[in-house]
């Protein structure tokens, strides 16, 4: 098992591995050991590598993610940024809570327009090819309108169980982007 990222003892900052009891059982992901431990490590701030790409857990962390005009950063980064590692579902959201990214669950509409713009721009920078694009640009307006219409129908919100339903869809589609994208 390895430590999580940004919890080596190589890191610089003296923790020893799993010092956040988070562990990384390949095929499954990130998983933690004691249930009071806090729900993901503290990283530093985000290093920029250009393009839109930031790295998260300084320089031994392992996933890129892509910060999104609206403040977030989404687990969507092309293989060279990030050699070894998955995609799993449910990998964290985060956004920079005084000037350290913290853990987020944006707005499910707020996470449908940044993943169109993504795709949007990872298709002009050819990093998603055309049939990559079409489907996952097919599925996202597909729960685009599908979580508008359960919105409209409850009064212009998502019922509890709609909005856990959207964000697995979301997850799911999320993990299928970050799989597809190319040098």
């Amino acid at each position: 098992m390895s430590p999580a990222p940004g919890v080596s003892s190589s890191s610089g900052i003296g923790l020893a591995p799993g010092h956040f009891f988070y562990f990384n059982n390949p095929g499954i992901g990130y998983y933690r050991t004691n249930p009071s431990a806090s729900m993901f490590p503290v990283y530093p701030a985000p290093i920029n590598l250009g393009g839109g790409y930031f790295q998260l857990g300084g320089m031994s962390g392992r996933m890129g993610y892509w910060r999104a005009p609206s403040g977030y950063y989404y687990p969507w980064c092309p293989p060279v940024f990030s050699a070894a590692a998955t995609y799993p579902p449910n990998s964290a959201i985060y956004m920079m809570d005084h000037g350290v990214p913290a853990v987020a669950q944006p707005p499910i509409l707020s996470i449908i327009a940044d993943m169109r713009e993504f795709i949007e721009d990872a298709r002009a920078k050819k990093q998603l090819d055309s049939a990559n694009y079409e489907n996952l640009n097919r599925r996202l307006n597909e729960l685009a309108c599908q979580t508008s219409a359960l919105a409209a129908k409850n009064g212009g919100s998502l019922t509890l169980s709609d909005d856990k339903a959207a964000r697995r869809l979301l997850d799911l589609l999320s993990a299928d982007l970050a799989r597809a994208l190319t040098l």
